[in-house]
């Protein structure tokens, strides 16, 4: 087993105010809802960040090929970094309410992108979330390795990337929903 899995930590470790305390204010939750169900390898998430971390390493708990849950961490931490989840339809927590997002996109009806976010929310076939947790890296640095690891599933699940208090982006970084031109993420 390994020392850190997502689901291996206690809920009052989580969401204890030490650890609260220091997650990325402004984006506390990253998610992939891709169109495919893919399964990203853990090595190629993590080349996928832009510089290297030095110490950067994935712990990834796989049976038969596959993954639902892991971390990203400092090689001298035992706390993870970022929280992984990869949830599949039927399971518990994938996309909870569709109509309450639905009612939640509409309430911008002039969106030129709406309609494409809705379709894609509706043909969403897997869910990869990520949670920072670990400020040690800093919340800037932190930030962008989460942009890019969801740059990265993005493109491979053909997904969208749905940021926390911020909407939905393409795998490229541009705004989608709500749209603004010039609030991009670096996917890349």
């Amino acid at each position: 087993m390994s020392r850190a899995v997502y689901g291996t930590w206690p809920a009052e470790f989580l969401f204890s105010e030490s650890v609260r305390g220091i997650c990325v204010k402004l984006r506390n939750w990253y998610a992939v809802h891709g169109t495919i169900e893919v399964i990203p390898p853990p090595a190629a998430m993590l080349d996928s960040i832009r510089p290297k971390v030095n110490g950067l390493e994935h712990d990834f708990e796989i049976s038969d090929g596959h993954w639902r849950k892991a971390c990203f961490r400092l090689l001298d931490s035992v706390a993870p970094a970022i929280l992984v989840h990869r949830i599949l339809p039927g399971e518990d927590g994938f996309l909870p309410d569709l109509e309450g997002w639905k009612d939640n996109l509409n309430m911008l009806p002039d969106e030129p992108h709406r309609d494409y976010v809705l379709e894609h929310i509706h043909n969403t076939r897997q869910t990869v979330s990520l949670m920072p947790i670990s400020a040690l890296l800093g919340h800037s640095r932190l930030a962008r390795i989460c942009e890019q690891l969801c740059g990265y599933v993005a493109r491979a699940s053909e997904g969208l990337i749905h940021v926390y208090q911020e909407g939905f982006f393409s795998p490229e970084g541009e705004s989608l929903w709500p749209h603004c031109p010039r609030h991009r993420l670096k996917t890349r």
